[in-house]
């Protein structure tokens, strides 16, 4: 499967668009969204750790994930906003998003990526994705 994945922020509200593209039949699997911060600094306790990577600050929509079957060749869209104010969040500027899809039963991890900050997908399908 193939995922792409675009997100923008306005202030602390940020709007996530995901599409999974399968290449076969997958029944049963949750598709997650994450919301990270790349990098924390003012997170430390006393264990001389100062810096922290890939925090998670939100689940979207929320930590059980969107449910779903996906069917070869058609693609399944996701697409939300979420006010991340009150998430702790140090930087705006430094966020990241995450999405991956998991098969339910056995919870391997069937596919990831990374969102790309304001990206603008084509919707012209190409043969060299397939």
């Amino acid at each position: 499967m193939k995922i792409a994945g675009s997100n923008t922020l306005s202030g602390n509200v940020m709007t996530i668009n995901a599409t999974v593209l399968p290449f076969s039949d997958f029944s049963n699997v949750n598709i997650y969204i994450v919301v990270m911060e790349k990098i924390t600094h003012d997170n430390h306790m006393s264990n001389g750790e100062t810096s922290f990577e890939h925090v998670m600050m939100k689940m979207v929509p929320d930590a059980a994930g969107v449910n779903t079957n996906l069917v070869d060749r058609i693609p399944f869209t996701i697409n939300q906003v979420v006010d991340l104010t009150g998430t702790n969040i140090e930087e705006f500027t430094d966020l990241i998003v995450g999405i991956f899809v998991q098969d339910k039963s056995s919870k391997q991890v069937l596919q990831s990526a990374y969102s790309v900050e304001n990206a603008q997908y084509n919707t012209e399908a190409r043969l060299s994705n397939i």
